[in-house]
């Protein structure tokens, strides 16, 4: 079998001719076209009303765009307005937490000292107990000794300045402090910081 040469495939041109449309002349025909049908067609308006109905359709149509334009435009500054309210707001909301999280630390330092004061004391009380009972003859009998006192915080003119000093807070029924303040909100609690 025998190979079959280039002409014989469908689109094959011999070297020697080239296509007569090229690119170049279908550009060229192309614009002296437009060029004719431009001056030939509508050089001027001459009260066309087509062309009036033209320029009236551009009007409403740069009106619209004039609309658009100021809309994205207020989009714009709404859009700068809400991230400014975000951003003062997320500023407020981590100062809340700062300041919540410093009460938190403040609450748990004062009950901690007051836990350490009343071991303390009570403390001081056994030892003074142990000193007496040491120092005490053993010859008669002794009274029993009185009840454990319950060593009290001192006490304030005001809720804020027992706070300040570390002590507070202090419970109805619970603690003998809570008589001594004003419990404005009946919750049972006084000097809550």
């Amino acid at each position: 079998m025998s190979t079959p040469g280039l002409d014989k495939y469908p689109g094959y041109y011999p070297a020697g001719s080239k296509p007569f449309w090229s690119r170049l002349k279908v550009g060229v025909v192309a614009g002296v076209v437009g060029l004719l049908v431009g001056v030939v067609g509508g050089g001027s308006d001459g009260g066309d009303p087509a062309a009036a109905d033209d320029s009236t359709g551009m009007s409403e149509v740069q009106s619209e765009l004039d609309e658009a334009i100021a809309s994205r435009d207020d989009l714009s500054d709404q859009l700068r307005d809400l991230r400014e309210e975000t951003a003062k707001e997320s500023k407020a909301a981590v100062k809340a937490a700062v300041k919540a999280q410093k009460r938190a630390v403040q609450a748990a330092v004062a009950k901690t000292r007051r836990v350490e004061h009343r071991k303390a004391a009570a403390a001081v009380a056994t030892a003074k107990r142990q000193a007496a009972a040491a120092a005490a003859p053993s010859t008669s009998a002794i009274a029993p000794l009185a009840a454990t006192s319950t060593a009290t915080d001192p006490q304030f003119s005001y809720c804020y300045e027992a706070n300040d000093a570390g002590y507070g807070p202090y419970y109805q029924g619970q603690d003998p402090e809570y008589d001594w303040y004003d419990d404005r909100d009946g919750d049972g609690i006084v000097c809550e910081s």
